[in-house]
């Protein structure tokens, strides 16, 4: 059962990452007033200085999420080792 978790947990890193990325969507569509609509904006207006913190936070939380999954790799299979 914990081998069959390893694929699982690939995944739901890889989907936190997504959804992070989907919340700039949802934001424009629904027109809620948050970092999307922050990010969107400042990509119309060509305000480059102010997009990139905004993605620096996002591919941190990507980077910390598949950190995350690979720890919990080692947890769930006895057999995976870092040295």
């Amino acid at each position: 059962m914990r081998n069959a978790l390893i694929p699982i947990t690939t995944q739901l890193a890889i989907d936190v990452g997504a959804i992070a990325g989907g919340l700039i969507i949802t934001e424009a569509i629904f027109e809620y007033q948050g970092m999307g609509y922050f990010f969107i904006t400042a990509m119309r207006n060509g305000d480059y200085p102010q997009i990139l913190p905004w993605l620096m936070i996002t591919v941190f939380f990507v980077i910390l999420f598949n950190l995350i999954a690979d720890i919990v790799y080692a947890l769930l299979d006895p057999r995976i080792r870092y040295a």
